[in-house]
């Protein structure tokens, strides 16, 4: 009975009367200029889609139910533990900690928490492995080519980080993971961050051959279309490299906050901004999504912001998101996400894999280009309203002359070109 009044009154227009009509309207405009949206990953998307002309569906693994999280930037066991504490009272179903040394309590830090607790863990300490043993829902995260792309040098050394990684990972409470989040807020394109992701696994599938499960670390723009054909395209490279490699990887997309998008002027639309967010994360099918941490606030008044991107994301849960799960639109995106990555993979692959590329320079090179074209673009289509409260941190990246082993892969705010000389005129003349 579906579409029968529709099937009955009106008969079906082929492709060719639409393009037509469509043409007529244009009165004489350029169709491509008009009509196509041309975006910064090279990606054309189209006024429409038919499924004719759309290949093979992509198929992936999709998660039965996106799950919640709280972030917490651990300084202090006492007030992470009772940070997390609020945030399950709030609905949330799990709890990241991200930790900076090995010293930390963790007795003290998990107490009275049930819930799974993941451990994202900046250290390698084969050590710290007796003080989560007897917390079998607590998992530990280690990501060795995250830290030195992040800063540019290893905790200690290739060899020695590589020997650490692997004692680590002969236990099953740790598991490793692949960053894209690194790349999506320096301002590399989709593509890129693919690609750098599938190079960072084909890294790991070769230093770690026991291997078996990858976290990613997404994060998003605020283009729903190409975001949502970004997490199809990361399972579906995932599946296909490992069944091409013939093993066994298990995976889950574990998405974060962007700090690229992040407005420093007016703050308060960074929650309208995060809410696309959450509905992209919802709407692919990420495993978990995580709150805004405390230290994406810039001002004192901000504080209240972590409440209220928790209540906004247990909300944002409770509702029905439809999947995008085979909208033609997201699966003729994704092909060409999967088509161009694979391309920029096969280079990186030709000149050596990703260490290589990053210790000579290149992919830092690449994505600061990318970052330069999108901030102007940002910079071109918007203004700011301007803001004067009272300052908690400096927003902006900060060039560092610390002497590392490589240029490291810093977090940006396409808004920068913009905000960031409004910020040093109110505040530095005030010093």
């Amino acid at each position: 009975m579906k579409n029968d009044i529709v099937q009955k009154f009106f008969q079906p227009t082929p492709l060719k009367a639409w393009k037509q009509k469509v043409q007529y309207l244009l009165l004489g405009e350029d169709f491509e200029k008009t009509l196509v949206r041309k975006t910064s990953d090279q990606i054309n998307v189209l006024p429409y889609y038919y499924s004719d002309k759309t290949q093979e569906k992509i198929s992936v693994d999709q998660a039965d139910h996106t799950k919640t999280a709280v972030y917490i930037d651990e300084t202090n066991e006492y007030e992470a533990n009772k940070k997390a504490i609020e945030a399950l009272k709030l609905g949330v179903d799990k709890v990241f900690f991200s930790l900076h040394h090995p010293l930390v309590n963790v007795d003290r830090l998990v107490e009275n928490i049930y819930c799974p607790i993941y451990l994202q863990c900046f250290f390698l300490d084969v050590h710290f492995l007796k003080k989560v043993e007897l917390h079998k829902h607590v998992t530990i995260l280690i990501d060795p080519l995250g830290k030195i792309s992040r800063t540019g040098d290893w905790f200690t050394n290739e060899s020695l980080d590589v020997n650490s990684a692997k004692n680590l990972l002969k236990n099953k409470v740790v598991e490793c993971c692949v960053n894209l989040s690194v790349f999506q807020n320096a301002g590399a394109n989709i593509p890129q961050q693919l690609a750098y992701s599938l190079s960072q696994l084909a890294w790991y599938m070769s230093r770690f051959p026991s291997i078996n499960k990858i976290n990613y670390i997404v994060s998003h723009n605020t283009d729903v279309l190409l975001e949502v054909a970004k997490v199809k395209s990361l399972k579906a490279l995932h599946e296909s490299f490992c069944a091409e490699n013939k093993i066994d990887i298990a995976y889950s997309l574990i998405q974060q906050k962007s700090s690229l998008n992040l407005r420093v002027f007016p703050s308060r639309i960074n929650l309208s901004l995060e809410s696309i967010e959450h509905l992209i994360g919802f709407s692919s099918g990420v495993d978990t999504i995580c709150s805004m941490p405390n230290h994406f606030s810039f001002f004192e008044e901000d504080a209240h912001y972590t409440k209220q991107s928790i209540e906004l994301l247990t909300n944002t849960s409770s509702q029905k998101i439809p999947s995008h799960d085979g909208v033609l639109a997201v699966e003729k995106i994704a092909l060409q996400l999967s088509e161009k990555s694979l391309s920029i993979f096969n280079e990186i692959s030709k000149g050596g894999g990703y260490l290589k590329q990053l210790l000579k320079g290149t992919i830092q090179h690449k994505i600061q280009e990318n970052y330069q074209s999108i901030a102007a673009n940002y910079n071109e289509l918007n203004e700011t309203e301007v803001e004067h409260k009272l300052v908690k941190t400096y927003p902006f990246s900060k060039f560092q002359k610390n002497f590392t082993l490589v240029k490291p892969i810093t977090p940006k705010k396409q808004s920068e070109l913009l905000e960031q000389p409004i910020w040093e005129k109110i505040y530095n003349s005030e010093k």
